[in-house]
């Protein structure tokens, strides 16, 4: 592909792993490396979100209980290895219908309750990313469909960054070097 290309006094050099762009802003020459790391995850936080409708809010809260206690027995009965489970609270509001009234040549509409909506997310944290097949599967089991996201944690993100850092310098170095080679002398500012 495009190498080496010039758009609007700006030349990018591209590499696969590092990517090193150059900016010519009057008479300087500003180099930014762009650099990226795949870390292997040491976690994972799957979010579901779960909503239920009933007659009474008594109602709505004990069928969305239900649903969620059948996903937590069946991860317990699947033997998942699953870390933790948290039930975080979003919205417990009353839902409403419209009636039609008719009053001489017009139609009203007037809100009338109709029940109670609940909602919930199901953050469920494992180590293993072969087990999210199976925790999809019992919540499904449950009539949980909705799968939000699944978060990557990595526990040392210090030693992550330090590494990056030592191989966006090394990028850096190879393009100092390899302009220096060219005959350009470039002096820091």
């Amino acid at each position: 592909g495009n190498l080496m290309y010039e758009a609007n006094n700006r030349i990018f050099f591209q590499q696969a792993e590092q990517p090193v762009k150059a900016t010519i802003q009057g008479n300087m020459l500003v180099l930014e490396v762009n650099a990226m790391m795949n870390a292997r995850a040491d976690s994972y936080l799957a979010i579901f979100h779960v909503s239920q409708v009933g007659q009474t809010a008594e109602e709505a809260d004990s069928l969305i209980n239900e649903r969620i206690d059948g996903m937590q027995a069946r991860l317990k009965r699947d033997k998942l290895k699953v870390d933790d489970v948290f039930i975080d609270m979003l919205s417990f509001v009353p839902v409403f219908e419209y009636e039609t009234l008719r009053k001489g040549w017009s139609k009203y509409y007037q809100e009338i309750p109709a029940g109670f909506e609940i909602q919930k997310n199901i953050h469920v944290r494992f180590s293993d990313a072969k087990v999210l097949d199976r925790i999809v599967t019992a919540a499904a089991k449950e009539e949980i469909y909705d799968l939000v996201k699944v978060d990557y944690s990595v526990r040392d993100q210090g030693a992550c960054l330090d590494t990056l850092r030592t191989i966006a310098f090394r990028a850096m170095q190879k393009k100092l070097d390899a302009f220096g080679k060219l005959g350009m002398k470039l002096e820091e500012s």
